[in-house]
């Protein structure tokens, strides 16, 4: 009965999430319990009756997840529960009768009734396993979802290589007190007992190891949940903002019920997966899992060396030690997080809260150990020397261990080091020579620190007074110090000998000798990094290292020239080999495999970190590398970067190099600022695909670029395209994926990103490098303002649905619900500076005051009946300014709730603008009344007033980062920089926008301008320059296009503009549901515009081949044909879809017309007569978006939302083959070559494929 026990008890604990079924399963244990107790023998049917048991619930146990099963199966669960409650209680019963063990031949009638009870629960037992549809459709439902589980849990984000490392732990016998104390700390039943405890140490105190040690300790009884190292050396490795998920992602792997729970929060928060907010992280992946498993005894999480995670005036550690200590105190009572760390402020702040009533922190400082510290250090030494292949009369005596203790002082980082070097010296020596070879100067002085000991060993092997061997020493450690992330031996030295024309291996040279205070010198491929923190800050402070002082100002020099000098040596066209340009870098399989083959490790440093040398210094003798890296490698380092994920990089990088213009040419001046144009303009493209570098930005670069004028005769084969312009637009960036009114936009504090809102219901995340999309967030109204928080993590929106909302800027998951308060559409919304309050303003005059941490309104403000249009807090945040419709500027306490003083007037008209100075002395405000006025806060008074004829209607204005320039966005579509200090124009007018100017907003650092427009886009400009960089939108070639000029078109309107079959007209729709005609060459408007006709949008417009008639598709299901010259419909409509047609064209002859509708179906009419002549043509799964005859008129090629190309016989309505499956996404256009061979297909991704 035990095994049957056992499984039932798995069974019932398994299912505490099913609350209906806990209740059976646990009455079922208790009674089979008792079962147990009595003693019996077994005999056939018995045996039969236990398998039975034995099998069905071993099934059902081979889940940890029940709750997931279908009803049908939950009630089959709840009947084995019923069906083993009432076995047992029948069992237990007639177990009280001797003759039911003893059924033979003296008690026939007994035991062939209890015999055949038994049976009937065997083959209730049997039903119940065969009615789970047998072993395989349990098991695989199971295992379906545990591999959901997995996939979820595996793709969470996690650190490889921070966890625990016995090897790392304390000897054995050794820190036993410490030890000792943490583990009463751990198992300590009191729930009130602290959660977290910090074990606190200075450098080389053994911290680390004892870490380890309490880890190994509790991996052997599992109640280690994660580990977590930091690491000086792995900083970008191993930020904080990946501490959180490694540590779910450990205790997932560690605990199942854990597992299911975090699987559960995985499943309806996706966006977690990937997220970097470590305050959601804490919350939902550590306490929310944590609150409901109820895990059974201590839990134990250990993040070792916190002091090493980042600087500690870092936001990240700031709110990492906030949230490990003030959010540990909801955890369960059984959790414990034990963090070691130097004792810091930041941390020792934190610790003295426990003296101050926060119970649930304690700490153990190491420096009250120094009594444990000095005899384990004894005891380690023995073990380490002692252990040596020698005499034992040759042995060290007590009296040489006891020095080494005495000269240890507590410090384990000493004694390690020391023997490092004593069992590192030379062979053919005993160890008491070794011993007074290495450190005979260390045991005849007097006290000898951890610095003393590091100089002890430097002095051994490098003589400084020699020059050649002191600039190599500190020239190769500087290397090593100042690599953003450790490199190795080969690569050093490879980047060495092309940076100076040294000799091969000098690193090899100068590392080799440094086993005991650097890691990786046994081997020349492995990273190299200093074995402890201690030795680094050594060598950089030249006060403790004196002559062995590291200049890292001098490495980073080196290491630029490095870069430079590789990067003109290696880099090359088509450096990975690919074997096609038709393919975007996501779909080469073997992409990896390639830039391991080609791509060295030093290649790939260099072209990813330059910049972060150059930040530190600008050596003057890079300039001619740099001339040649922007001249010959400039398009092949681009093309490296987009193999290597890191174009976002290469405009920065760039901009790093703004350095050396005062001193450079006119020529380098130019060719580098045109290849930041260049890279800005292109950057989305070539981040997708490598090779677009060179067959799509370089044809399409300016005819003037000197980028295009200095590489496109390296590449004779590429398209000449005509109707390219001369110069780089203003703009540097076009981003058009809104489809109405951009009315607000914002820069990350970071600069890195750019958040806007729209008409279109929608707020967009971008990444301002590239212009890709991160996120598009979806709302229910007009989005009429977006802002970032101060430290980036969220975003908020005011929407014309009478709410705000927010969302995770990383993760793009909503914070939280609506917020509501408002009476009438919010206008504008923004974040204090100090990242404590949001205010947001309404049409109707309320302004409402919110608290970031509660998100509850603090304070609620009315204007009266006059509509907040703008708003903004002073730099202090003690203040809040107010522009509304009535013309006046408002100014509140922010604190109080209280107006200060009386209305701002001057204005005109409606204040769409306003903003404090840098000091918040002053009030700069901007109106539809055409001005800008500039107030004294103090006084209230107008100091000056800005009015220009190229001012029309200011509609917003970003104050630059230094407070000396203004930009304004103007009604007439223009973008204007005005200088504080002349009150002229400082710069523009940036043109580009064809339609109002509604927001504008400077960079973090000053040096860009990003602009939102009524023509629903966004665009990037060059604050400095007043000029920056559009991409083409399309071009449509003829064949072969060395023949025929291109014509470009602007994809805007997509099907809504066509040419004549001969060139002069041009025809347009409109969403309005206007048709006009145009003339070609002049752009004059010809005939009458159809105003009236159509009441809904047109949705594309085609020519007949002979340019005598229109087919016009609007928003509807019967397409309708038009006479080209008169502009009036003609016939009747062609009906017969059931849904919308998305699209429409004549056959290559003029008979015939074909159409396509979002009722997935395609049908052939008669031009004439409008009749339909064959279909409808059925195979696609969904929405039927594009079609298009082949040239010679006999098949058509038909796109769908299903992602397919389909091709039919244009007689028969035959489906002509397979159709053409790609993996982007829905099919927006299809189009066939001249000849007929080949169609060319584009998805909603942007992806252009091409078909045989």
């Amino acid at each position: 009965w035990k095994p049957v026990l056992e499984n039932v008890e798995s069974f019932a604990s398994l299912i505490e999430a099913i609350g209906d079924l806990h209740p059976y399963a646990k009455i079922a244990s208790r009674v089979l319990l008792s079962v147990v107790k009595v003693r019996y023998k077994r005999d056939n049917a018995m045996a039969d009756l236990l398998e039975a048991m034995y099998e069905l619930y071993g099934l059902v146990n081979k889940t940890g997840r029940l709750s997931d099963l279908d009803e049908y199966r939950k009630k089959l669960l709840k009947d084995m529960s019923s069906k083993t409650e009432e076995c047992a209680k029948f069992i237990q019963d007639e177990a009280r009768f001797t003759n039911f063990w003893i059924r033979t031949g003296s008690n026939v009638i007994t035991g062939s009734r209890v015999d055949e009870k038994v049976r009937e629960f065997t083959e209730a037992f049997v039903d119940l396993r065969r009615s789970f549809t047998e072993v395989g459709v349990l098991e695989t439902e199971i295992r379906v979802a545990n591999l959901a589980d997995s996939s979820k849990i595996d793709n969470l984000t996690h650190v490889r290589g921070a966890g625990l490392d016995s090897g790392r732990a304390c000897l054995e016998g050794t820190r036993v007190k410490t030890l000792g104390a943490l583990r009463d700390w751990i198992n300590n039943p009191n729930p009130d007992a602290p959660r977290v405890l910090f074990l606190l140490g200075g450098a080389g105190t053994g911290k680390s190891s004892i870490a380890h040690s309490i880890g190994v300790h509790l991996e052997a009884r599992r109640r280690l949940g994660a580990f977590f190292s930091f690491n000086r050396t792995f900083q970008a490795e191993r930020p904080p903002k990946y501490v959180f998920s490694t540590i779910a992602h450990d205790l997932a792997n560690w605990d199942p019920t854990f597992r299911h729970a975090l699987a559960d929060v995985l499943h309806d928060h996706g966006a977690l997966v990937g997220s970097v907010d470590i305050t959601k992280q804490w919350k939902r992946l550590i306490a929310e899992p944590l609150k409901k498993v109820g895990l059974v005894g201590p839990v134990v999480v250990v993040i070792d060396a916190f002091d090493e995670s980042s600087s500690a005036s870092t936001p990240e550690r700031r709110l990492l030690l906030k949230l490990l200590t003030e959010g540990s105190s909801e955890l369960p009572s059984n959790f414990r997080i034990l963090i070691t760390s130097r004792p810091e402020h930041d941390v020792m702040r934190v610790v003295g809260r426990s003296e101050d009533g926060h119970r649930h922190i304690n700490h153990i400082s190491l420096d009250d150990s120094k009594e444990e510290a000095t005899s384990d250090i004894e005891r380690y030494l023995h073990h380490e020397l002692a252990s040596d292949d020698t005499l034992s009369e040759e042995a060290l005596d007590d009296a040489d261990f006891r020095l080494l203790v005495t000269k240890a002082e507590g410090l384990f980082q000493w004694a390690a080091t020391a023997c490092r070097v004593v069992l590192g010296s030379p062979a053919g020596l005993t160890l008491q020579e070794r011993l007074n070879l290495r450190l005979g100067a260390v045991l005849g002085g007097g006290a000898f620190s951890l610095d003393d000991l590091y100089r002890s060993i430097l002095e051994q092997h490098f003589q400084l007074d020699e020059p050649v061997l002191s600039e190599r020493f500190r020239s190769v450690m500087a290397q090593i110090l100042c690599a953003s992330s450790p490199l190795s031996m080969d690569s050093l030295d490879e980047l060495r000998r092309l940076a100076t024309g040294g000799k091969r291996d000098e690193v090899t040279l100068v590392v080799q000798y440094m086993g005991p205070l650097l890691s990786g010198v046994s081997s020349r491929t492995s990273p190299i990094r200093p074995l402890h923190t201690s030795f680094r800050d050594f060598l950089t402070d030249k006060a403790r290292s004196r002559e062995w002082f590291v200049d890292l100002s001098a490495g980073h020099s080196t290491m630029a020239l490095c870069c430079f000098r590789i990067m003109n040596e290696r880099l090359s066209f088509n450096i990975c080999h690919l074997d096609t340009s038709y393919v975007l870098n996501r779909e080469i399989p073997d992409l990896e495999s390639r830039l391991i083959t080609f791509v060295s490790q030093s290649l790939s440093y260099a072209s990813c970190s330059w910049k972060d040398h150059l930040a530190a210094t600008h050596p003057p003798d890079l300039q001619q590398d740099v001339i040649r890296f922007l001249r010959e490698k400039l398009l092949f380092w681009f093309e490296l970067l987009s193999l290597l994920k890191c174009v976002n990089r290469a405009a920065p990088s760039l901009e790093a190099l703004k350095g050396y213009e005062n001193t450079a040419s006119d020529s380098l001046r130019e060719l580098l600022r045109d290849a930041i144009s260049f890279i800005r303009r292109f950057a989305g493209v070539i981040a997708q695909a490598a090779p677009h570098v060179y067959i799509s930005a370089l044809p399409f670069s300016p005819t003037l670029s000197k980028v295009r004028t200095n590489y496109l005769p390296h590449f004779p084969s590429l398209p000449h395209v005509d109707g390219i312009r001369d110069r780089w637009p203003q703009d540097q960036a076009v981003l058009s994926r809104h489809t109405n009114i951009v009315g607000s936009v914002a820069y990350s504090l970071d600069g890195r990103y750019i958040v806007s809102g729209s008409a279109d219901g929608t707020v967009r995340v971008w990444d301002a490098e590239t212009g890709e999309v991160i996120h598009e967030l979806s709302c229910d109204d007009w989005v009429c303002g977006v802002a970032f928080s101060p430290d980036g993590r969220h975003i908020a929106a005011a929407l014309n649905d009478w709410t705000v909302r927010i969302w995770d800027s990383t993760t793009g998951e909503a914070v939280c619900e609506p917020l509501q308060g408002h009476q009438w559409g919010v206008l504008c919304v923004a974040y204090s500076p100090d990242g404590r309050r949001i205010v947001s303003g309404d049409g109707f005059g309320h302004i409402c005051i919110r608290s970031v941490d509660t998100l509850g309104i603090i304070n609620q403000l009315f204007c009266g009946d006059s509509g907040v249009a703008c708003i903004a807090f002073s730099p202090s945040s003690g203040h809040i300014a107010s522009g509304l419709d009535d013309r006046t500027v408002r100014v509140w306490d922010a604190v109080e709730g209280k107006a200060v003083g009386k209305p701002f007037k001057g204005h005109t008209s409606r204040v769409n603008s306003v903003l404090f100075s840098l000091d918040g002395l002053q009030i700069v405000s901007g109106s539809s009344d055409s001005t800008i006025r500039i107030w004294d806060f103090g006084t209230q008074q107008t100091i000056r007033t800005i009015s220009h004829p190229l001012l029309d209607g200011v509609l917003s204005l970003s104050l630059s980062p230094d407070g000396k320039r203004i930009v304004s966005g103007c009604g007439n579509g223009g973008i204007l920089i005005w200088d504080l200090e002349t009150y002229g124009i400082g710069g523009g007018p940036l043109v580009g926008h064809s339609s109002t100017v509604c927001a504008v907003s400077f960079s973090p650092d000053g040096r860009h301008i990003v602009s939102g427009s009524s023509d629903a886009t966004i665009r990037i400009w060059s604050a400095e320059e007043g000029a920056s960089v559009e991409s083409t939108r399309d071009a449509s070639f003829s064949y072969p296009s060395k023949y025929k000029p291109a014509r470009i078109l602007d994809l805007r309107f997509g099907p809504l503009l066509a040419y004549s079959p001969d060139g002069r007209r041009i025809v347009s729709g409109s969403d309005d549901g206007v048709i006009e005609m145009w003339d070609a060459d002049t752009g004059n408007s010809i005939g009458v515009a159809l105003k009236g006709q159509s009441s809904k949008d047109i949705v594309c417009v085609r020519f007949s081949p002979d340019g005598r008639r229109l087919i016009v598709v609007s928003a509807s299901k019967t397409p309708r044909v038009w006479d080209s010259t008169t502009l009036q419909p003609l016939g009747k409509r062609l009906r017969g879809h059931r849904d919308w047609v998305r699209d429409a064209h004549y056959s290559p002859d003029g008979r015939r017309i074909v159409s396509c509708s979002g009722d997935r179906t395609i049908r052939i009419w008669d031009a004439e007569t409008y009749e339909c002549l064959v279909g409808p043509l059925c195979g696609h799964e969904n929405k039927v978006d594009s079609v298009a005859w082949s040239p010679d008129g006999t098949r058509i090629a038909s796109g769908s939302w299903d992602g397919t190309v389909r091709v039919w016989d244009a007689e028969t309505g035959q489906a002509v083959g397979e159709p053409f499956r790609g993996r982007e996404g829905w099919i927006r256009c299809v189009s066939w070559s001249m000849d007929g061979r080949y169609l060319m297909s584009s998805t909603d991704g942007g992806t252009i494929r091409f078909w045989d």
